[in-house]
């Protein structure tokens, strides 16, 4: 069974939410200060950072406030699978220190660089000339003897 016990007083209000016994929620409203904890705001995403999987949102206040990406959007979980799929690391380089024709003098088998998602092939082939298109849509005639 769940509870929402109020304590006020003249200068603060709380708020709990007991469920089972166990303390779910908690807030402390003070006379005078202005609480945006809870609250729904429109509000502009001034700077995403990836690296903390946030964004800084601009209330209108002096300090931008920080929003986790998991609060932005609803997700399912499966949508969370895919983003943990997609920010795993790699242990390859993302660019080779070395120009793609420059062999490793540590591993002289290692000229094949197709493993690196940025090199450049090696060399290129040239492709054989093709004939007219009317040349190959004609049939084939056996030469005169």
């Amino acid at each position: 069974m769940k509870q929402i016990i109020v304590n006020q007083e003249q200068l603060e209000t709380r708020v709990a939410v007991v469920e089972e016994g166990t303390l779910q929620e908690y807030y402390v409203e003070r006379e005078g200060q202005r609480n945006l904890v809870g609250s729904i705001f429109k509000s502009r995403i001034s700077n995403l950072e990836p690296s903390l999987q946030a964004a800084f949102v601009d209330l209108g206040t002096p300090k931008n406030a920080f929003l986790h990406y998991w609060d932005m959007v609803p997700a399912t979980e499966e949508m969370w699978e895919e983003e943990k799929a997609l920010s795993t690391v790699e242990d390859k380089p993302l660019r080779s220190k070395r120009k793609p024709n420059e062999d490793d003098p540590e591993n002289p088998a290692a000229e094949d660089s197709s493993d690196q998602p940025n090199a450049e092939p090696a060399a290129e082939t040239k492709a054989p000339e093709q004939e007219p298109a009317a040349a190959q849509n004609a049939p084939e005639q056996e030469p005169a003897a």
